[in-house]
């Protein structure tokens, strides 16, 4: 009777080289079937955050006034047209849409387009589990309860007080009382 023994080495070895041709893998197969990968669209800039550091350094740049992610995200679109992709995190395509029809399609079908996983951690996160965070039925339902707070006569009702904010957020210096 024979006995192999395996030295903890190439098991480690195994172990790292299963992993990244799973990760390679899963990388190629998303990449071959990806629906948005015959959309239009800038190359990555970087493998790991793909365009994503064009933007964060757009929006969270401390020496300009304007958001320059906005202004590139504005000239990806009279670049590449209104619905475009660009590369997030490891080079997932991501959907950038201007178009007021394919917006319309994508909100009246909320059930054919769910936020995805990450996404709807963080909103929990942030906001608890409520009506932004729900999907499908619970959302539904969630809607339901809270429209009559959201009729025409309550937003009148509320008027005053997003003008009166306004006045203040535009002019605080004016208008100390308000």
């Amino acid at each position: 009777m024979s006995t192999t023994t395996i030295s903890l080495g190439e098991l480690l070895f195994s172990a790292l080289a299963s992993a990244a041709a799973f990760g390679l893998g899963t990388f190629f197969y998303d990449k071959l079937t990806c629906p948005l990968r015959h959309l239009p669209g800038p190359k990555a800039t970087s493998l790991i955050y793909g365009n994503l550091l064009d933007i964060w350094m757009g929006a969270f740049s401390p020496f300009v006034q304007d958001n320059l992610s906005s202004i590139l995200q504005e000239l990806w679109v009279k670049e590449y047209g209104k619905t475009l992709k660009f590369k997030g995190p490891i080079c997932h395509n991501q959907l950038l849409t201007t178009d007021t029809c394919t917006i319309n399609h994508i909100l009246t079908r909320a059930n054919d387009y769910r936020k995805p996983s990450h996404l709807r951690r963080a909103l929990a996160q942030i906001s608890g589990e409520g009506v932004v965070f729900s999907e499908g039925a619970q959302h539904r339902q969630q809607r339901r309860v809270l429209n009559p707070a959201f009729g025409p006569a309550q937003i009148r009702g509320l008027t005053d007080i997003f003008l009166a904010k306004a006045i203040r957020v535009s002019a605080p210096s004016q208008h100390p009382d308000l």
